[in-house]
């Protein structure tokens, strides 16, 4: 969505906002030990820098960016999803992610995704009473999982253990369907004569929505993307290098890989698209 309200109309974007609007899938053990580590992280170092959303920017531009804390949950409608929005669990570590590529890219050009940059996630549910009960039992489950002695037996006795996982029926059934909207700002908040010709007489933001969508999130979809991603560094290094001027360190894969990336996926038939809302 950034790389597209860029080339279309030279403007940055202001505000980007994630639903994941269908899903069916089961989490593996692996995943679900990964979040209790996370938790038994949380009762020894606090809540405050975990609820960070930009916890993991560049310490050089971290005071350029707007504070913001990450999703917690909560229930609200969202007129563009048209659907009721939970809490998504996700949303805490991939939050942080993107204000890490916003704040990688800001190291590069002084702007990143854009000075007024914003991001959220939550997941859609059909109304407001089963998103009020999902926010509210992930909220409790949260709270039970943060008691240590809870937290231990349920990961000894009750969860499925590291190495485990869905079988190969369950994976062949699970779907997603994932729904981001981002909004730009308006050329006269963009400094110089930056915005393109598509940008003028603009009086309202351009708004544009990506929709992205495949089969089991973690065992199909994940794996594939993990693997183009790999494929990225040992058959498109030179336009890494070149192209995105990448030199190495610690990068997310929007920043290191960006439209390549995108474009291999495309070439592996991954159901993913942008247009102008």
């Amino acid at each position: 969505i950034v790389d597209y309200i860029r080339k279309e109309y030279n403007l940055p974007t202001k505000s980007v906002k994630l639903s994941v609007t269908k899903v069916r899938g089961a989490a593996s053990g692996g995943t679900l030990a990964s979040l209790l580590e996370i938790i038994e992280d949380k009762d020894a170092s606090g809540l405050g820098s975990l609820s960070d959303q930009n916890q993991l920017v560049p310490e050089d531009v971290v005071s350029k960016i707007a504070p913001a804390k990450i999703s917690m949950p909560s229930v609200h409608y969202d007129h563009d999803f048209k659907l009721w929005q939970a809490y998504f669990v996700m949303s805490s570590s991939n939050e942080k992610m993107v204000k890490r590529s916003h704040g990688l890219q800001m190291e590069v050009d002084g702007v990143g995704y854009g000075p007024q940059f914003t991001y959220s996630e939550s997941m859609s549910a059909p109304g407001f009473f089963s998103a009020a009960i999902a926010s509210l039992g992930i909220s409790l489950g949260g709270a039970a999982l943060a008691i240590g002695p809870i937290r231990r037996f349920l990961q000894n006795h009750v969860l499925p253990a590291p190495g485990t996982g869905p079988s190969d029926e369950e994976i062949a059934k699970s779907y997603f369907t994932i729904k981001v909207v981002g909004e730009s700002a308006l050329p006269e908040n963009v400094p110089g004569d930056a915005s393109s010709e598509a940008a003028e007489g603009l009086t309202t933001p351009v708004r544009v929505v990506a929709v992205v969508k495949g089969g089991d999130p973690g065992y199909g979809e994940t794996c594939r993307y993990l693997a183009e991603g790999a494929l990225c560094l040992v058959q498109n290094e030179d336009r890494i290098r070149n192209e995105n001027k990448i030199t190495g360190g610690v990068l997310t894969p929007a920043f290191a890989f960006g439209q390549i990336l995108v474009d291999r996926l495309h070439a592996k038939n991954v159901d993913l698209t942008v247009s102008k809302l």
